[in-house]
């Protein structure tokens, strides 16, 4: 056991060691990848040897833990003045595919971030952590509104940066703002697959696709849009939301345009804890629904997602959230790109019918 914390500590003395010389070079980005795999990493260390009992252990990896919050809140101070201009995250781009791209990942650190803050409160009980979180959920607000690309997501996957922003805005009630976002993004979706042929979520996820279809035109629309999970989860949104606008207009679309594209949606399996933590757990676990429909009223949606729930594993069945950290199947999204866990959107259906 000895060996296991100085490991440990040894562990937290490098990441220190990274987001000292990241502050120093004015990239904080680094360190934000760095404390995200230490997080995942050392969380599977503790589960795959099975020692959350240990308590020198689990303040060890609590000082990580805090060092990891820190260096995400560092990035947020550091970009925060850049939401408040018009296009202000825009010049990290060299054309318009990379700003795209960056405006996403710029929004999920900083949703990441307001999400950390509001777990944290509930785990210290404190207020002025929701006051921050708080803060980060209006800035995210002001980033949306004074960025256009976070209505055109360019990947399938950009889903999981648009969940994330809804999960944090959500919980501070924010569903007008959410409404109106989401019509935003259907109606440029649409727009750009029916008029223009490009500047839709593409299901590979590829930049090299991207590129193919955006700029030198040698591959064929239809072929990228096959599948889709940014389609349902939208919709599972707007139902467990009551956006019923919302969720008419997804409806519609996925009738009249996207007709042809299967809808699916990645659920985790019981084999999905050990793997969340060290790669995409959907490439080695988990089960696909698929092919979904769009019901007509949200209310059959919510019908739907009960059924499906039931044959799921339950959310405190990952080791992270039964001791205490259910930030990490987030962080796992963001890092590994594991698809957005539908359990942090649909749990509030279940809750209710329970």
């Amino acid at each position: 056991m000895r060996k296991a914390e100085k490991a440990l500590k040894t562990i937290h003395l490098v990441l220190n060691i990274v987001f000292f010389w990241a502050k120093n070079e004015q990239n904080l980005k680094p360190a934000i990848y760095a404390s995200e795999r230490t997080m995942l990493t050392t969380w599977e260390f503790l589960r795959k040897n099975d020692i959350f009992n240990k308590k020198s252990i689990l303040s060890i990896i609590y000082e990580i833990y805090r060092t990891f919050l820190t260096i995400y809140s560092e990035y947020f101070n550091k970009i925060q003045q850049y939401c408040h201009i018009q296009n202000g995250l825009h010049g990290y781009g060299r054309n318009s595919i990379l700003e795209n791209l960056n405006i996403f990942e710029q929004l999920g650190i900083i949703c990441t971030t307001g999400v950390l803050y509001i777990f944290q409160a509930g785990i210290e009980q404190d207020k002025k952590l929701i006051e921050s979180a708080q803060a980060i959920a209006d800035l995210t607000k002001t980033l949306i509104e004074n960025h256009l690309s976070t209505r055109t997501p360019y990947y399938d996957n950009h889903i999981i940066e648009i969940s994330e922003a809804i999960f944090l805005l959500a919980f501070f009630s924010e569903k007008e703002f959410i409404d109106k976002w989401i019509k935003e993004t259907l109606n440029h979706i649409t727009f750009a697959y029916k008029k223009i042929g490009r500047y839709f979520p593409i299901q590979s996820d590829s930049f090299d696709d991207v590129v193919a279809l955006t700029i030198s035109g040698t591959i064929n629309k239809e072929r990228l849009i096959e599948i889709s999970t940014l389609l349902p989860i939208i919709a599972q949104w707007c139902a467990v939301l009551e956006l019923r606008e919302s969720y008419s207009l997804v409806r519609d679309i996925t009738e009249k345009v996207f007709q042809n594209t299967i809808l699916q949606i990645w659920y985790p399996d019981n084999d999905t804890d050990q793997f969340i933590y060290v790669c995409n757990a959907a490439f080695e676990s988990g089960i696909v629904d698929a092919p979904i429909s769009i019901p007509e009223t949200i209310e059959e949606m919510k019908t739907m997602i009960e059924k499906v729930q039931e044959n799921t594993i339950k959310f405190e069945e990952l080791s992270s959230v039964r001791y205490g950290f259910p930030i990490l199947p987030i962080i796992s999204s963001r890092h590994y790109r594991t698809p957005f866990l539908p359990c942090y959107w649909q749990q509030s259906v279940i809750k209710k019918k329970s």
